[in-house]
């Protein structure tokens, strides 16, 4: 009897985290947040809990389950709606290379070391730091890199073109706000984006999605609710 009830269970269970995985939508591992982490880690704890323990009222885990897959979609739904939730809740990248130099500081805000920084480089395939223009922490703790011009597969300097080094583009406009500190810190100011706008036939702001900029007056937009001409590219 205690078989059968262990069996019943563990169906349920399964059931119940086949449920609760397509309410708070697929991710990837490497695109969990923390929380993200730690909410997969518990359910899965309780659900075991639940398959076993036949003497725990069933409802019981069942609620817990499904509060803390409640309180993953909240931050989702949180975070997609404020900019500074999203900050708090998810964090900030860090920039780790600037411009070819290493950024100690940030280093220092994510209990980093040279060698953590080092390693995580030839894991993207960089062993001479030197030929990284960029390197940022994201905030699933992947290492994003931008390398040098010099040292991309196909090297502009064989081609005996001239180039201009990588600029870092900064977000100046997202979910419709403008990033007034990232717009400043490029030199620029509110009538140069208005002008930048106005200039790619941008619509208002509130329809804006993200708007990058760089310090070399580029300047690139995408709007809101764009729409596939096709819902099945990778079916």
């Amino acid at each position: 009897m205690e078989i059968f009830s262990i069996l019943i269970r563990t169906v349920a269970s399964i059931l119940t985290l086949q449920i609760l995985a397509k309410w708070t939508g697929p991710k990837q591992i490497s695109q969990c947040s923390y929380y993200d982490y730690i909410v997969g880690i518990t359910i899965g704890d309780i659900a075991a809990t639940f398959a076993l323990e036949t003497e725990m009222q069933w409802h019981l885990p069942l609620l817990a389950m499904i509060l803390y897959a409640g309180s993953n979609v909240f931050e989702s739904w949180l975070t997609s709606k404020s900019i500074k939730a999203r900050r708090i809740l998810t964090g900030v990248p860090y920039i780790l290379i600037y411009h070819g130099k290493i950024i100690e500081a940030n280093l220092k805000k994510i209990h980093f070391d040279i060698n953590d920084l080092t390693t995580q480089c030839r894991i993207q395939g960089f062993f001479n730091l030197d030929d990284i223009d960029y390197a940022v922490m994201e905030t699933t703790g992947q290492l994003s890199i931008l390398p040098k011009k010099k040292a991309e597969p196909v090297k502009i300097e064989d081609t005996q073109l001239d180039y201009s080094e990588n600029q870092l583009h900064a977000h100046v406009i997202i979910d419709g706000h403008i990033m007034h500190d990232n717009l400043h810190s490029l030199g620029f100011d509110e009538n140069w984006l208005k002008m930048k706008l106005k200039e790619t036939h941008s619509s208002k702001l509130e329809d804006i999605l993200l708007a990058t900029a760089s310090s070399d007056n580029d300047f690139i937009v995408f709007n809101k609710k764009e729409q596939l001409k096709h819902s099945d590219y990778f079916i």
